[in-house]
C-alpha cells in the first residue's frame, strides 16, 4: 500500500521541527582534495572538491569531482526549499553566473574497475 502523499511544505516543516543531535561529527575532505572556485555557487548546495585518486576509479589521469554537503535535517530542509523554487539555468553563460560546474564525460568505462 502507498503512503500518502505530503506537500513540500509539510515535509519541510517537520523536518525543522526535528532535534538536531547534540554531538555531531565534521568529516574533513580526503587528502589532497582541492575545493573548487565556483563564483555565484549557492551556499546551499554541495561544496565540490577535486581529489587526486579515489579508489574505484583506475585511470590515473582522470578528473574527479567529489561533493560534499551538511546531513543535518536544517540544512537539508534549506536545500529542499532552495530545489523546490530553483529554475536551471538556459544556457553556459546562465550556468557559470550560478556556479555551476560542467561535466563533460565519456561514454568509455576504462577508468572503472
Amino acid at each position: 500500500m502507498p503512503l500518502p502523499r505530503r506537500s513540500k511544505k509539510a515535509a519541510v516543516e517537520d523536518v525543522e521541527a526535528d532535534v538536531e543531535p547534540a554531538i555531531r561529527v565534521a568529516v574533513p575532505p580526503p587528502e589532497g582534495a582541492v575545493e573548487l572556485d565556483l563564483p555565484g555557487r549557492d551556499p546551499r548546495l554541495p561544496k565540490l572538491y577535486r581529489i587526486p585518486t579515489h579508489p574505484l576509479v583506475k585511470n590515473p589521469d582522470a578528473n574527479i569531482i567529489l561533493g560534499m554537503w551538511d546531513w543535518a535535517k536544517k540544512s537539508q530542509a534549506e536545500l529542499l526549499k532552495h530545489s523546490s523554487t530553483f529554475r536551471p539555468p538556459s544556457d553556459a553563460a546562465e550556468r557559470t553566473n550560478f556556479g555551476k560546474l560542467s561535466i563533460f564525460y565519456s561514454t568509455s568505462f576504462d577508468g572503472l574497475t
